[in-house]
């Protein structure tokens, strides 16, 4: 969950009422767990501490999985602690690495089924679809 729907950021950010920022939360995990096979921030004071600046993005697993800088970057974007940091749905469409499809070719594809490559592209038209309609939901909100 998004660090301010679980209050770690202070009661500037302590509301009732969230923003699509916990949508694009949301996409960051599950891109960096498609990506790596793992969560961003484990259960316990990961979270927390990243969101004190007491620890650094966890970026050990993306380079392991072959992820380029690119890739790296645009997921961290989306994993801002402050809801007020992360792009709004239009702007990360627009990101080099989703428009470019560099995350085509960070791993030599396999037909295994439960290749985590294999998973992972199946996912992007939906996370771009998602991402689209974000930002359409944020337009017609405002």
């Amino acid at each position: 969950m998004a660090p301010e729907v679980l209050d770690y950021l202070g009661d500037e950010y302590t509301s009732s009422k969230y923003t699509n920022a916990v949508d694009i939360w949301a996409v960051g995990c599950i891109i960096y767990r498609l990506m790596t096979g793992r969560v961003p921030f484990p259960p316990g004071t990961s979270l927390i501490k990243y969101c004190e600046n007491k620890s650094v993005f966890p970026y050990d697993a993306l380079l392991d999985s072959g992820t380029k800088r690119g890739g790296s970057e645009f997921i961290r974007q989306l994993l801002l602690p402050n809801p007020k940091d992360r792009p709004p749905a239009s702007q990360a469409l627009k990101h080099e690495w989703i428009l470019s499809g560099e995350f085509l070719s960070f791993y030599p594809h396999s037909d295994a089924p439960n290749d985590p490559l294999a998973i992972f592209l199946s996912w992007i038209p939906f996370l771009k679809k998602s991402l689209a309609y974000l930002c359409l939901a944020g337009a017609l909100t405002q």
